[in-house]
C-alpha cells in the first residue's frame, strides 16, 4: 500500500485519514481512534507509516514513539469485522414473521404498562430536582473500572477509565463503553 488513502478503506475512514486534526485539536485522540480502525485493514508498520505521513503538517511534532504507542494501545480494542452481509438473502424459514395486529393489540391491552414497570423497578429515581442518578446507573451497567467513551457531543468526546469519570458523568449526554 502506498501512503495515499486506499480505495479499499471504507469512505468514512478514508475521510478521517484525509482530514487529520491540527495541533491543539485532538491529534493524540485522533491517532488512537484511526489506529483502532486501521488494524482491520493493514499491518502495524503500514499503519505507523501512514499516520506519520498524515500528521507531518499538523502543526506540532508527532514523535514516532507517540504513533507507535497509539498503534500498539489501540490493537487491544481494535475494530474487527463481523462478516459480510451484503448480498445475503434470507430463506423463507429464517424470515421474521409478519406483524400480527390482533396479537399486538392483545399485548398492548393486557400486558404490563408503564406504571407497572415503574412499580417493579428495584431502583427508584428521584424527581428532576434531586441528585442525578447517573453514577449509580453507570456502575450497574458497567461494573469495575472499564474504559468509557464520554462526550458532550458526538464530535467532542474522550475515552477514560470509569474511575476517572466518577462524579462527572451527569454533565455528559454520551456515555458508551470502549
Amino acid at each position: 500500500m502506498t501512503l495515499g488513502v486506499s480505495s479499499e478503506l471504507p469512505p468514512w475512514l478514508a475521510d478521517m485519514l484525509a482530514n487529520p486534526p491540527t495541533a491543539g485539536n485532538g491529534v493524540h485522540e485522533w491517532l488512537f481512534q484511526v489506529s483502532r480502525q486501521l488494524h482491520a485493514h493493514m499491518g502495524t508498520v503500514e499503519i505507523e507509516k501512514l499516520l506519520e505521513a498524515r500528521l507531518a503538517n499538523c502543526g506540532r511534532h508527532v514523535s514516532k514513539r507517540e504513533i507507535r504507542d497509539a498503534v500498539k494501545n489501540s490493537a487491544r480494542c481494535a475494530w474487527e469485522p463481523t462478516g459480510q452481509t451484503e448480498g445475503v438473502t434470507l430463506d423463507s424459514q429464517s424470515r421474521p414473521n409478519k406483524p400480527d395486529p390482533a396479537e399486538i393489540d392483545r399485548i398492548v391491552r393486557t400486558g404490563i404498562g408503564l406504571y407497572d414497570l415503574w412499580e417493579q423497578s428495584p431502583i427508584r429515581f428521584g424527581d428532576a430536582d434531586g441528585p442525578p442518578q447517573t453514577e449509580h446507573v453507570i456502575d450497574q451497567l458497567f461494573p469495575g473500572n472499564p474504559r468509557l467513551c464520554v462526550g458532550k457531543s458526538s464530535a467532542e468526546f474522550a475515552p477514560r477509565r470509569r474511575e476517572v469519570w466518577r462524579g462527572h458523568l451527569s454533565k455528559y449526554q454520551f456515555i458508551v463503553p470502549c
